[in-house]
């Protein structure tokens, strides 16, 4: 499901939440790749799209009790571990959330802040 109004990361998990789902989330990169073939329209002059929040986190690892670690955690509750073929090669000092952006590499790229106001896509369980 696609959200066309810009939300913050946590707005945007709160609103496919609402709605059954979740923010999208990637096995491994042809996962990924699949959904950026649906995003990029074949024969467009562009194949740009507009920067989409998906569901991808850097958060105080839970792992370890008082850890300042950070660590990339999917809204599943999967940990992706670093370095990662889906991740730009980052390692989380700070909070951060993984978007989708067609200016970049098919890497999921990373926001400084995740208050920034972007479009979404979720997921929803099958049927």
């Amino acid at each position: 499901m696609y959200l066309s109004e810009e939300q913050t990361w946590r707005s945007a998990e709160d609103t496919c939440r609402s709605r059954t789902g979740h923010l999208v989330t990637f096995a491994d990169v042809d996962e990924l790749i699949f959904v950026l073939r649906f995003l990029t329209r074949p024969g467009s002059a562009t194949n740009v799209f507009p920067p989409l929040w998906v569901g991808i986190s850097a958060e105080k690892s839970t792992d370890v009790p008082d850890s300042e670690e950070l660590q990339w955690r999917w809204v599943t509750g999967r940990v992706e571990p670093h370095p990662s073929a889906l991740l730009a090669t980052l390692r989380p000092t700070e909070e951060r959330c993984g978007f989708l952006d067609s200016l970049s590499s098919a890497y999921i790229s990373l926001t400084v802040d995740c208050r920034d106001r972007k479009r979404a896509l979720c997921e929803a369980p099958p049927l």
